[in-house]
């Protein structure tokens, strides 16, 4: 699983653990899952940057 470092315009940060994301273009929120279950919505309107840290980092 990898981890995900979410930084917020209001300066909040929060790290998710997640097997996967995937980006919906249309309304355009990152939905983080780990197997068939989302963990994370996260809109993008509230959020500076979200990076995904190396998966050896997240097992760690």
């Amino acid at each position: 699983m990898a981890q995900y470092t979410i930084n917020y315009l209001n300066g909040d940060t929060e790290t998710v653990t997640a097997e996967r994301s995937e980006y919906d273009p249309d309304s355009r929120p990152l939905f983080l899952y780990t197997g068939d279950q989302p963990v994370a919505w996260i809109p993008q309107a509230n959020v500076r940057s979200v990076h995904r840290l190396n998966n050896q980092a997240a097992t760690d």
